[in-house]
């Protein structure tokens, strides 16, 4: 059975932990760009007050600065007083660096005088501000050297903004500006509102979360609830299907049974007066008989408990006619009287009757045959007995493991030749007429599954075999091993099934025979009992020949 709560668990923790991740991503990528837009519009805000308030005083040095070699600009006196000014503009706020690069790409000042006279003339951040744009980028420093010394473990706003000569944009660019703003507190205030988003929203989720899970948990109650029953039901019908079937073979199952009882019946009685004579006569056997004929008894009695083989009663009369042609010849009376107990006894060979002369000749002969036959038939009528026990055992072994009912739904190990050779002992009567049964079993496996509900779907297509064909005809069960299953085929030689009836055929009570022989469910439960094994069931079926195939998972179940 689907395990919704632990689908719904485990589906909804990702989900929502996914949610909550995601949504406090989202909010660090808005937060950090609004941070750099912020920090660049400061930057170019700063650039513009650099420019309207230093750069008209100190651009001719800087101008000169072209003809001066990095050592002398470093040291220069106005270098010192532009630095001292920047110093002033920047007193309270969060500049960390300032640079000043001159068209050609050379740095021709820096708050950290160790970088005056580096080239950035390849830089993508100086190249796009010469041609007019802003770049900004936010980098994380381990360490950086900031106009008031060193700073560590810092997030830095670095922004490339062009300087014009006019106040507004379309003059000509005379040079490049690159501030460095410290957006550590601003980060981190971001990275704080992340953390209390992501808290906020694993707690809202949580609630969500745990609103559903009561809900769902309801929902799996009701739903196991339901498929309990339905199972119940299920079981209900198959139980009732099983005892349908078996109402309709009573008859042919008590015949089945009667019929052993009625052999061992009369073996018994036969037992009795051969055994009543046996010990009214045994005694006499030392006093009539010499020991020459004696010897001759007793190898007559172990000649017929010694025989092998059983004749039909077209074959006894044609040997009984025989032996009594024989037995006039060597001039014996009552010769058709001897020919009857040798015939009973198994005795009917020239070859074993020539020995026996002697004692037949003799005024005992006739008594002796008999002697020897009422012993003989007592171990005869006892294996008689021994074989209606053994067959009406197998009728009541059939019966209890057709009509049992495993209500623990607990998996077990399925031999399926064993469920198919149960339902045909009960069938056993409507088979041995006028239908040839054809067994083609090969060696498979064992597989866990539910028995029982198996043998009614053998039941089912069998008894469905059998009504198809009328009972006469061919019915052939084959079991192989196919793609890691079982394969089980029961086919008929009765006329077919309709292709409108073929469409139809496994609804749920939808049937073709007349009121009283079926309920229609015989098909709609087979369905369900090979679905729960994870198998299927198809139909195969023309004029001539309809073949129900079953396959069966061997390691999945």
């Amino acid at each position: 059975m689907f395990k919704l709560i632990r689908y719904f668990s485990i589906t909804s923790l990702v989900a929502l932990s996914a949610a909550s991740v995601i949504s406090a991503l989202i909010y660090r990528h808005v937060a950090t760009l609004d941070v750099v837009k912020l920090g660049e519009n400061n930057n170019i805000s700063l650039t513009r007050t650099f420019a309207n308030s230093l750069w008209s005083e100190y651009k001719p040095f800087l101008v000169l600065t072209s003809g001066l070699s990095d050592e002398e600009v470093k040291k220069h006196p106005q270098t010192l007083r532009l630095l001292e000014a920047i110093r002033k503009q920047t007193n309270q706020l969060s500049i960390a660096k300032v640079k000043i690069f001159a068209l050609n790409g050379r740095t021709i000042f820096s708050t950290d005088s160790t970088n005056i006279g580096q080239d950035y003339s390849k830089r993508p951040g100086f190249l796009k501000a010469r041609s007019g744009e802003v770049v900004t980028t936010l980098d994380h420093r381990d360490t950086f050297s900031a106009i008031d010394g060193a700073i560590e473990d810092r997030k830095l706003l670095s922004s490339y903004v062009p300087l014009y000569a006019g106040a507004d944009n379309l003059s000509e660019i005379e040079g490049v500006f690159e501030l460095y703003s410290d957006v550590t507190p601003l980060v981190e205030r971001v990275d704080s509102t992340q953390g209390l988003i992501f808290l906020t929203s694993i707690v809202t989720w949580g609630i969500v979360y745990l609103f559903l899970f009561l809900i769902v948990s309801r929902a799996d109650r009701i739903i196991k609830k339901q498929f309990l029953l339905q199972q119940q039901t299920q079981n209900i019908l198959i139980q009732q299907e099983k005892m349908a079937a078996l109402g309709q073979l009573v008859a042919g199952v008590a015949h089945e049974i009667n019929n052993p009882l009625g052999a061992i019946k009369a073996s018994a009685g036969n037992t009795q007066r051969a055994l009543e004579e046996v010990l009214l006569e045994l005694p006499q056997l030392y006093r009539r008989l010499t020991q020459e004929e004696q010897n001759i008894f007793f190898e007559l009695v172990s000649q017929s408990l010694n025989r092998k083989t059983s004749i039909s009663s077209s074959e006894s009369r044609k040997l009984k006619r025989k032996l009594i042609t024989q037995l006039q010849e060597y001039e014996l009376e009552n010769a058709r009287d001897i020919a009857d107990l040798f015939i009973d006894i198994g005795i009917h060979d020239k070859e074993k009757i020539e020995p026996l002369l002697p004692l037949l000749k003799s005024d005992n002969g006739e008594w002796i045959v008999q002697l020897a036959y009422n012993l003989t038939r007592s171990f005869a009528n006892i294996q008689m007995i021994l074989s209606a026990v053994d067959r009406s055992a197998k009728i009541v072994f059939a019966l209890k493991n057709y009509a049992r009912s495993d209500l623990s739904e607990q998996k077990q190990l399925v031999h399926v030749t064993d469920g198919l050779e149960t339902v045909i002992e009960i069938y056993h009567n409507q088979l041995k007429h006028n239908i040839e049964l054809i067994r083609d079993y090969q060696e498979i496996p064992d597989f866990l599954g539910y028995p029982d509900e198996l043998i009614q779907v053998w039941t089912n297509l069998i008894h469905n075999a059998i009504q198809a064909m009328q009972a006469k005809g061919t019915l052939t069960l084959s079991v192989k091993q196919r793609e890691n299953g079982v394969e089980v085929a029961i086919a008929d030689n009765g006329p077919g099934i309709p292709d409108d009836v073929q469409k139809r055929i496994f609804e749920a009570f939808f049937t073709t025979k007349i009121a009283g022989e079926g309920s229609g469910l015989g098909l709609y439960i087979c369905q369900k009992i090979v679905d729960k094994h994870m198998g299927n069931i198809k139909l195969k079926s023309e004029p001539g020949h309809t073949e129900f195939v079953v396959w069966l998972p061997i390691g999945s179940v």
